[in-house]
């Protein structure tokens, strides 16, 4: 990889490998999904220009190292245990076929054909390595507790950058990198759909409502306007979701929570124009552009590529080739996305340049699977604690799965990636315990399938 010397991929391997060694002997390892969390949270991007760690891009993929070793450590301790694949295992499979079709179709060079497709199934894989993981019955309750603390510490971090340094935009959170923003408003979003998930199940807190209006507060002070604009949609998603015992009090905190929200929304785009001036409000220009029937650049990433593909029905059904949406900084060179007047990408754009229909319908597929799977665990599920996860999940997919695709990298992204597929595998795992009355492949056994979670 581009920017990294093999001095640097071998001291990185060696003290990955001697992690993984001192969990394994000190019986670490139930807990891994909990202690890879604050690595995958800080260090990759720190690698962007004017990060502690811009020097060593080695970091910037070090999910590509620690998840094989996860995979192949898992299989070790599981030996000859059966694998428990779950229902994406289907789609992400042919997933796989089709894209490595695309790849040699297109003449595309092996290591990066290999390289990118394990770009985008490296969290499912990861997920699929969870569900057969033995894990601590408060695991869930553990990382949760963790999530909220990394994310909840990150507003007097950000609010003293901006009221006292004068940092905002970009640059908004020093933890979390040059363009650590990003992250944040992903952070937000997930801490946010959780919040209210518990607020619904187990009754509001008013508290809730102060962490509510911090988070539009860094929203606006970090132009985070994937938050603004999603995460009304999000929460009254997760709102209509979560089951309550009290029909009559959810109603009312259905009414008072979703308009609570609607107006920090509607006060977060009142401020915005005076922070940010008419030049750089990209908010309410869009908002403009959607009303002149206009193309917002960053959404209309799909549409550029549709037009310089569309007279070629190979690569309209299976793309340019797996790498073609690469910028560069992976394999050195950039894909044919660099011949597509483009501003902004998004993973919609991406995933068609590099697989084209049937690549983006298999992974699309892959995710509808996830969720009917959280649909019928919101359902069945009777423990108020996972009761918040599997409806705060739902919420999470719409983010994922449909808003967050159309604004930036999201399935390749770790940020997005690592919350979401943990808090998936542990709904499986308990629907997996409920449907087979005994414990699953990594869960340890308990007298009724009673999984804590947030606690």
């Amino acid at each position: 990889m581009v920017g990294s010397g093999i001095i640097d991929i071998l001291i990185l391997l060696i003290s990955i490998a001697f992690i993984f060694f001192i969990f394994l002997v000190f019986r670490l390892w139930m807990w891994l999904p909990v202690l890879l969390l604050p690595v995958i949270w800080y260090i990759p991007r720190q690698t962007a220009p004017g990060g502690l760690l811009e020097n060593y891009l080695i970091f910037r993929w070090i999910t590509l190292i620690i998840i094989p070793l996860v995979i192949i450590t898992q299989f070790i301790i599981m030996r000859k245990k059966s694998l428990k694949l779950s229902n994406i295992a289907l789609p992400l499979g042919l997933f796989v076929i089709f894209s490595l079709y695309s790849g040699f179709s297109n003449n595309i060079p092996v290591f990066e054909v290999l390289g990118s497709i394990f770009l985008y199934i490296r969290y499912p894989l990861l997920f699929i390595i969870f569900i057969n993981m033995d894990m601590p019955k408060n695991i869930s309750e553990v990382f949760t507790r963790l999530f909220l603390f990394l994310t909840i510490i990150q507003i007097p971090e950000c609010l003293f950058r901006y009221l006292v340094l004068g940092i905002g935009w970009d640059s908004i959170s020093w933890t979390l990198g040059p363009w650590g923003h990003f992250d944040l408003g992903v952070y937000m979003i997930y801490a946010t759909a959780l919040l209210v998930a518990s607020d619904v199940v187990k009754g509001f807190k008013p508290v809730h409502m102060v962490l509510y209006c911090l988070f539009f507060v860094l929203a606006l002070l970090g132009e985070i306007k994937a938050f603004v604009v999603a995460v009304p949609l999000v929460a009254i998603l997760v709102i209509n979701f979560a089951p309550s015992q009290r029909r009559k009090g959810k109603t009312i905190l259905v009414i008072s929570l979703s308009a609570f929200l609607l107006i920090c929304f509607f006060l977060t785009f009142t401020f915005w124009g005076g922070i940010y001036p008419e030049g750089s409000n990209e908010l309410s220009g869009n908002l403009r552009k959607i009303q002149g029937k206009n193309r917002i650049e960053r959404i209309s990433a799909f549409i550029y590529v549709w037009d310089y593909m569309k007279d070629d029905w190979h690569s309209l059904m299976f793309g340019r080739g797996p790498g073609s949406s690469l910028s560069g900084a992976f394999f050195g060179e950039g894909g044919e996305i660099k011949n597509i007047p483009l501003l902004h990408k998004n993973q919609v754009g991406a995933i068609f340049v590099d697989s084209g229909v049937t690549g983006m319908s298999l992974y699309l597929l892959m995710l509808l699977s996830l969720l009917f799977r959280l649909i019928k665990a919101n359902r069945v599920i009777k423990n108020p604690e996972l009761q918040i996860i599997s409806s705060a999940m739902i919420g999470m997919w719409l983010f994922y799965t449909v808003l967050g695709p159309f604004y930036d990298l999201f399935w390749r992204h770790d940020s997005p990636n690592y919350i979401f597929y943990f808090f998936a595998a542990i709904i499986y795992k308990y629907l997996y315990e409920m449907n087979h009355k005994t414990p699953a492949p990594g869960l340890k056994p308990s007298p009724a399938p009673v999984y804590e979670g947030t606690g």
